[in-house]
């Protein structure tokens, strides 16, 4: 799907981008990390290796059709993946439905993870739902709104209204 030529959409992320969404998605991370490091090592180092494994799944599944990733340039210039090698190829299509629904149920597993650990951790719990429900509430908002990746479940672009042509 090409992405439409239209001014509102927001077709480059700039390094300032990067560094907010960064620091907005650190809380919660770093609540999920604390947590689960306090619960178990082995938990907390599961954590990170699922969660990189699970990253590249999403970056391989559902980035490499994204308009920030098809840009022809050798690195990521995205709000949450800046300057990191595209080591998949491109592929420019809309996304199919398993692919939407593999992308929602590695996101949902993200989420999820580190679950057990901040049972364990109550303050840490509402810190990393709260400042998690932000993080979301805030894409949806302002990013979401104006991004170029038509196919991405989450888009909330309005649909290109047809011209009035007289008859």
């Amino acid at each position: 799907m090409e992405p439409r030529q239209d001014p509102c959409l927001k077709e480059r992320h700039t390094f300032s981008d990067f560094l907010y969404w960064t620091l907005m998605l650190a809380v919660p991370l770093v609540a999920a990390a604390v947590a689960m490091f306090r619960t178990s090592l082995v938990w907390f180092a599961a954590y990170l290796i699922v969660g990189a494994g699970l990253l590249l799944v999403i970056m391989r599944v559902f980035c490499t059709h994204c308009p920030h990733y098809t840009t022809g340039d050798k690195a990521l210039r995205c709000m949450l993946l800046w300057g990191v090698p595209k080591v998949f190829r491109e592929r420019p299509e809309a996304l199919t439905w398993w692919e939407k629904a593999l992308t929602l149920a590695a996101g949902a597993v993200l989420l999820l993870l580190p679950v057990p650990g901040l049972l364990a951790q109550p303050a840490l719990m509402v810190i990393y739902i709260l400042s998690l429900g932000v993080f979301l509430l805030s894409v949806r908002r302002y990013e979401c709104v104006r991004c170029p990746y038509l196919s991405c479940p989450s888009n909330r672009v309005p649909p290109e209204e047809p011209s009035n042509v007289a008859s």
